[in-house]
């Protein structure tokens, strides 16, 4: 995965999409991650629960339901 974030990926929509169900520790995380953006590049990325408000290039943060995570399990261990 070749994934880069340059000054013009910060104007272009929101950057981060943040699931609304995501566990509060996610979004901690993810706050802080963004504020490490900001220092680099001195703009605060913006943060979208809607999909349509997502630029060209997004992160994806959330957290899996344990009955998907019990799913996965099952395949990988068959």
């Amino acid at each position: 995965m070749n994934f880069l974030i340059n000054q013009e990926m910060l104007h272009m929509g929101a950057l981060f999409y943040q699931e609304k169900e995501a566990f509060s520790g996610v979004n901690k995380i993810a706050e802080k991650v963004m504020h490490d953006v900001e220092l680099v590049f001195g703009y605060t990325p913006q943060v979208a629960t809607d999909k349509k408000k997502l630029g060209k290039h997004a992160v994806l943060y959330g957290t899996f339901t344990v009955f998907f995570i019990y799913l996965s399990c099952l395949v990988f261990l068959r």
